[in-house]
Parts: structure tokens; C-alpha cells; sequence
């Protein structure tokens, strides 16, 4: 397990990612190398983060609210990123990701901000525990 401010998240000891990447990986990062995705990086950052991550099918990193973009070694496999805004966040702190992102090698960055977005716009992914949202 590793242990990431207070979450801990599992990891199989089998996993063959190489030292470097692995001891500062983003939360979900080694999921993210280990499924090598050819669909992008997406990176959830803001309170409803963790919430959203673990609902998703295809990894998705989190940015912890207690933690700086430059803490950790982002794996981008040269592909385009997209951080997901999920609740407040300054935009200081969205370009200090984009930052971080383009420096590991993401061609582009890209950031959704929910807060933006309607219920009626396709991007907004609703949370499946959600009682209000139709199964």
C-alpha cells in the first residue's frame, strides 16, 4: 500500500514499474503506467477528486488538495493531458498542473472546469452514486 497524506492506495508488489516513476507517482499513477493508456492522461484535481477517480473505469491521477503539482513525477507517455476541475480551484493552481504535465512531456494541457459546465452539457460526468442521476 502506499500511503498518500490519508489515503492509501493499493499497489501489487508484482508491478513492474521502474523505481524512479514509482516513488513519486501521483495517486493512480502506477494504475495509469500499468494500463498504458493511449487515450490521454486525465488528471482530477479539487475537492471531488478522489470521488471521481475511483469511479472511473480508465485511470485517473489525482492531484491531493494537500499536495503541489511539482510533488510528484507525472507519467505522460508523451500523450495529450486533460485535468478535470472537480469544485473550487484557483487558477494559479490549474497552471501550475498544466505546467507540471507539459514538463513531464504532454504535448498539451488541457483543463474542464466543472464549475463551468450545465447539466445539460455532455463533458459533465455525474457521479454514479449520485441518487438524483438515473441508473
Amino acid at each position: 500500500m502506499f500511503d498518500v497524506g490519508s489515503r492509501a492506495l493499493p499497489h501489487d508488489a508484482n508491478d513492474e514499474i521502474p523505481k524512479a516513476c514509482a516513488m513519486r507517482s501521483p495517486p493512480y499513477g502506477l494504475k495509469y503506467l500499468k494500463a498504458k493508456p493511449s487515450a490521454g492522461i486525465w488528471v482530477a484535481i479539487g475537492p471531488g477528486a478522489w470521488r471521481f477517480a475511483e469511479a472511473r473505469t480508465f485511470p485517473v491521477m489525482v492531484l491531493p488538495d494537500e499536495s503541489q503539482p511539482d510533488d510528484y513525477d507525472w507519467p505522460s507517455n508523451g500523450q495529450p493531458a486533460l485535468i478535470y476541475e472537480l469544485g473550487d480551484c484557483n487558477d494559479e493552481r490549474l497552471q501550475a498542473m498544466a505546467k507540471a504535465l507539459l514538463l513531464a512531456g504532454a504535448p498539451s494541457a488541457v483543463a474542464i472546469r466543472e464549475a463551468l459546465l450545465t447539466e445539460d452539457d455532455p463533458r459533465v460526468f455525474f457521479d454514479p452514486v449520485d441518487e438524483n442521476v438515473p441508473a
